[in-house]
């Protein structure tokens, strides 16, 4: 997606371009304007999801990641040497580690050194897909297509929605500050020196200098936070769809009306309903599809890597080490994996919805019944929701298939572990 500031004239003539992937925004006294002359920076301070997308804004500009359209181009510089030179510290951490984990193997901490090269990628993504999004203003678009195309159900799930977004808001502060109590624990364990056990020896020398070590726990302490985050828009966005497309479906089993003529200008309604909740869903799919692609293939082997670290550990020091770790992977995985997959499943719910809807079908009338077959066309659109990279849906059986190869791959490690006995019977051999 290419988004270009334009001026009045060149935004109208914009609008007869072939190409959908190319949009325009009108720049004006420090506002984007879009074609229906919204300021698409303007967020509504009265719904809560958009309460809750700027407190994680705050979050992005305190890593160092917040871009705005008119920043000035000293600040811009500075932005991108900022994140260039923490991505290729990254890069030179993760090679590193690499290196010394085939040429100097550890079984025993071998799990830990392949676990931070996957979370070192997986912030990575985080971090370009964080930039990408904010560069092409992809999640003020989002809000403002929603905003004119938000279902309104009387209030009806307004509170459960509330309590669901505060939810979500409570989780991201939590894992936060479970991101930065890691990070403390790393850096004790490692001063201390109680966890060499899980920890590869060349972990104090990445920088040469042992005094150095701060710069690692920083890195760490970036990738788990920029990870958070990034997953976090993630599901908030999801939850937003997933609560419009419960009051559509609210709305497709209070459909009724007292003579056929109504009833067909309600179909008609829903008709148009549908076809704004499946534009904001393509524009959700669009945000996320390489994005979730990319986390998923990268969560799956972090979370059997911390499996392994905590089923294999033999003593309390490197289990307490272990356990942040543990609920950030799991809790990244479910989140990453079950929201998109709830909202999948709300979406699928449509069409049976409608046909169980008796004041529709009965009694049988032409007219009403066509526009009626026309709206399960509408609904019958099995490639709704979040893709991964349009190879597949994100669905409950989706997770279902992941969950049973991740168990099966972690009874094989848990298999071929290397044994106590074993090690010392090498060892006392001449």
């Amino acid at each position: 997606m290419m988004v270009t500031l334009a001026s009045p004239e060149e935004l109208l003539s914009s609008r007869n371009e072939d190409d959908e992937d190319h949009v325009k925004f009108v720049s004006k006294d420090g506002k984007v304007l879009t074609e229906d002359g919204c300021n698409l920076l303007e967020m509504d301070m009265d719904d809560p999801a958009c309460k809750q997308f700027i407190l994680i804004s705050r979050f992005i500009s305190f890593m160092g990641l917040c871009y705005k359209p008119f920043s000035s181009k000293l600040s811009t510089t500075l932005r991108l040497i900022y994140q260039g030179s923490v991505t290729a510290i990254c890069l030179y951490t993760g090679v590193f580690d690499f290196y010394h984990s085939v040429y100097l193997f550890d079984p025993k901490s071998s799990g830990r050194t392949y676990q931070w090269i996957v979370i070192i990628i997986q912030a990575l993504v985080s971090q370009i897909f964080l930039t990408r999004v904010q560069m092409n203003l992809g999640i003020p678009r989002f809000f403002h297509t929603l905003k004119h195309f938000r279902i309104d159900d009387g209030g009806y799930y307004d509170k459960l929605r509330n309590r669901s977004i505060s939810n979500h808001t409570r989780r991201f502060l939590v894992l936060f500050g479970t991101g930065f109590i890691s990070v403390i624990f790393y850096f004790t364990a490692a001063k201390l020196g109680f966890a060499t056990a899980m920890i590869h020896p060349s972990f104090l020398y990445t920088f040469i200098y042992p005094e150095l070590l701060w710069i690692r726990h920083f890195l760490i302490f970036y990738s788990l936070q920029v990870w958070t985050i990034a997953l976090h828009v993630y599901m908030c966005l999801a939850n937003i769809m997933y609560w419009e497309a419960k009051k559509f479906n609210r709305k497709l089993r209070a459909l009724n009306a007292s003579t056929p003529g109504e009833m067909v200008k309600k179909v008609e309604e829903m008709i148009l309903l549908h076809t704004h909740l499946n534009k904001c869903v393509r524009e959700l799919d669009r945000i996320f599809k390489i994005y979730g692609f990319l986390i998923i293939c990268s969560i799956i082997p972090s979370t059997l890597f911390t499996l392994t670290l905590v089923l294999t550990r033999d003593s309390l020091s490197g289990l307490m080490l272990c356990i942040p770790t543990v609920l950030m992977c799991l809790y990244g995985y479910i989140g990453a994996t079950l929201t998109p997959a709830t909202l999948h499943e709300e979406l699928s719910k449509s069409k049976a919805t409608l046909c169980m809807n008796n004041n529709l079908w009965v009694p049988f009338d032409e007219k009403v019944n066509k526009v009626a077959h026309t709206l399960v066309m509408h609904l019958e659109q099995a490639d709704l929701g979040i893709s991964l990279w349009g190879f597949a849906l994100v669905t409950k059986p989706m997770i279902l298939t992941t969950f049973s190869v991740m168990m099966t791959c972690l009874a094989f490690f848990l298999e071929f572990r290397p044994k106590e006995t074993a090690q010392k019977q090498n060892a006392s051999m001449p």
